[in-house]
């Protein structure tokens, strides 16, 4: 059986944007796809939002609300980020899932409530017009396929490819990587590189050791 295949919504603001396209993309019932969303700055459920999705037949005020923190674990097969998203603040996530933005209201916490209400109603009507075609056409399984393929290639390298997150965690580990360090991927993904390899290949001295893992930099190496 084929695995699931894991969507992220991403917003900059925490005003419920990233809410509402979960709870709308999860409608769809997709088996073989699973939804998470999450916000770059510190989230705060937003009782407009709330009103919208409910006058809509959604509740979102249960979802989990998930921080840069909370997904960092998680490998992606695609990325939508939503609003007013500065692309320059977009995280380097696992996995290298492709990136669609969808340009959407993105009223500020400060502005007028009525205005924030008439803002986001224009956003779920955005959001329902753009989750039903990414469902319903083809664009959602190409995207899918050139990842996979991508993933092929570093797989069938000669040399040796381990690629972790900011905090070391191994996201991938090719057949190469396998066969140099005697390792099977199943035991090292998602696991510290250097309780996996306490001798560190690195040796030492790359931008993830000791002190140096919060650089906000990925690391491939073998």
């Amino acid at each position: 059986m084929d695995k699931k295949h894991l969507i992220l919504f991403l917003t900059e603001n925490a005003n419920g944007l990233n809410l509402m396209a979960e709870s709308l993309a999860c409608a769809f019932g997709d088996e073989n796809i699973d939804i998470i969303s999450a916000t770059m700055k510190p989230p705060k459920l937003n009782p407009i939002a709330v009103r919208v999705m409910d006058e809509a037949g959604f509740d979102i005020s249960s979802i989990a609300q998930l921080t840069l923190l909370d997904i960092e674990p998680f490998m992606f097969d695609l990325i939508i980020t939503l609003g007013d998203f500065d692309p320059a603040c977009r995280p380097t996530l696992p996995g290298m899932p492709p990136h669609l933005h969808w340009e959407l209201p993105d009223p500020r916490p400060d502005q007028d409530a009525e205005y924030i209400y008439s803002a986001l109603k224009s956003s779920l009507d955005i959001l329902q017009s753009n989750i039903r075609t990414l469902f319903s056409s083809g664009l959602l399984n190409a995207l899918f396929v050139t990842r996979r393929n991508l993933e092929l290639i570093l797989d069938n390298l000669l040399d040796g490819v381990m690629a972790h997150t900011t905090t070391r965690r191994i996201f991938f580990f090719n057949k190469a990587a396998e066969e140099i360090t005697g390792y099977p991927r199943s035991k090292v993904m998602g696991r510290d590189c250097h309780e996996v390899f306490p001798g560190r290949l690195c040796g030492g001295d790359c931008e993830f050791c000791e002190n140096a893992i919060n650089t906000g930099k990925k690391n491939v190496s073998l």
